[in-house]
């Protein structure tokens, strides 16, 4: 059997950055929605960040673009920056912001999230991250439309996470 190629159909397309930030475009929750074209090469480099580390037998499950402030208790906040995240199908998750000769790249499972905390109003909207250590919790921030679609899809990923910790624990108790 032939390998499938790498397509814009293809399965491998989506592990590329052009095809994670077409993804996040195709679902809507890819930036500012006004400015899709002039944000197209920046969040691309974003993904292509992304794409550098990826082992080969990952599966992007979920692509998307929102602006990130980490809020951490020993410094104030800073301005919250663009940055590309994308989940794969083993409950990890990956935060890189491109700067030029840099490779920033974040991996968090999906685990160490203790609760998600919507914030959403009439235009605009956050979802703050709380890991279990607490020293390091998330803000992402974006169109309330955008952040209603990441923050059901980050909910049902993590659902997903859990259901199958549940049941790989059950079968690993004896009775």
């Amino acid at each position: 059997m032939m390998a499938e190629s790498d397509t814009r159909s293809g399965r491998h397309f989506k592990k590329t950055g052009s095809g994670m930030y077409d993804s996040a475009r195709a679902a809507k929750i890819a930036g500012i929605p006004w400015l899709l074209s002039p944000m197209a090469w920046y969040g691309r480099f974003h993904f292509n960040n992304i794409e550098r580390i990826l082992a080969d037998d990952e599966v992007n499950s979920l692509s998307f673009l929102a602006k990130l402030a980490e809020d951490r208790p020993t410094e104030h906040r800073r301005r919250p920056i663009w940055h590309a995240f994308m989940l794969n199908d083993a409950g990890v998750m990956y935060m890189a912001h491109w700067r030029p000769f840099h490779l920033d790249v974040t991996r968090m499972k999906l685990t160490q999230i203790n609760t998600i905390n919507p914030k959403i109003g009439l235009i605009k909207g956050a979802i703050e991250l709380v890991t279990v250590q607490g020293e390091q919790n998330l803000i992402l921030s974006g169109y309330a439309w955008q952040i209603r679609r990441i923050y059901k899809a980050l909910h049902q990923q993590i659902y997903e996470s859990e259901r199958h910790q549940r049941s790989v624990d059950d079968v690993q108790m004896p009775h």
